[in-house]
This record gives C-alpha cells, structure tokens and sequence, in this order.
C-alpha cells in the first residue's frame, strides 16, 4: 500500500512539474480574456453589463481567486491551472478507486497526469475544459459514492458541481 501511495504522490509531482515547465509559455487569447475581465471584475465593473462575454461566470471567479492569491499576470494563471489540474486529478482518483480499485485508478490517474499536460492538445492552458472536467470529475465521484454508500451527502455534491 505504501508503494501505491508513493505512485500516487510521484504522479502528483509529474502533473505539477509538467504544468511548471510550460510557465513561460505566452497566454492565449481565452485566458488572456478571462484575466482581463477578472481583473475589471475585481476593480468594481459589472460582469455582462460593463463588461462582455459569453462565458457563465465561474470562469471569472476562478480568475479572480487566481489573482487575489497570485496577483494579476502569468504566474496567477498558471498556478490557478495546476489547482483545478490537481483537484480534478485527485477526484478522478477517487472516483475510479470507488468504481474499480486503486489499480486502475493509478493508471486512469497516469494516463490524466500525461494527457492535461499535453501542448499539442493544449490541454495545459488553463481554459473551460479543465473546470469542466475538474467539476465533472466531482460529479461522478459523488455519484459513485452515493450508490456505493446511502448518501452522506455525496448526492448533493454530484448534482451541485
């Protein structure tokens, strides 16, 4: 079991060195957009009144909380990416250590660690998808959950995230 936990940790520390190496890389349009309007959010503008776009506001939230903790620019960004990265890691885990075993949830687990990194899909900028997939993956782990046990709540997390 410790040699499982120690491979769960390594394939933390891979996500979070392969997240790191990108750190230079310029910001694309999307992100640069939700930084922007974050950033304006917080100077006191008003979301779809003062300020436009199509995307539902959760997006900005996370930006915003990436720029009360990091502060405005690229390091915010990233940083905010390897969070939501990190916590979607952690629930894929659980939710496949629920539904198959802590086996296949290391591999699923491995498998996500190599693929939200992956520049040629450019699943490392931190865009939609990864909050998506971040609260997808809470999602199905509290499902999984509520059918493996009576609940405790995890139904709830399922239809709320």
């Amino acid at each position: 079991m410790r040699f499982k936990f120690a491979l769960f940790i390594f394939i933390v520390m891979l996500t979070v060195f392969l997240r790191l190496h990108t750190i230079g890389e310029p910001l694309e349009r999307d992100q640069t957009t939700y930084g922007y309007i974050a950033h304006r959010i917080l100077a006191g503008e008003k979301l779809y009144t003062d300020l436009w776009d199509h995307k539902p506001p959760g997006i900005y939230w996370a930006y915003m909380l990436a720029e009360s903790l990091w502060g405005y620019g690229q390091s915010g960004v990233v940083f905010i990416g390897i969070f939501f990265t990190l916590l979607s890691l952690v629930f894929l885990f659980l939710f496949l250590k629920d539904i198959s075993g802590i086996n296949t949830a290391l591999v699923g687990s491995s498998f996500w660690a190599l693929s939200s990194n992956a520049i040629f899909l450019q699943a490392n900028e931190v865009n939609t998808e990864l909050f998506l997939n971040t609260f997808a993956f809470i999602s199905l782990w509290g499902f999984a959950r509520y059918q493996r046990t009576d609940g405790n709540g995890s139904l709830f997390l399922a239809g709320t995230s």
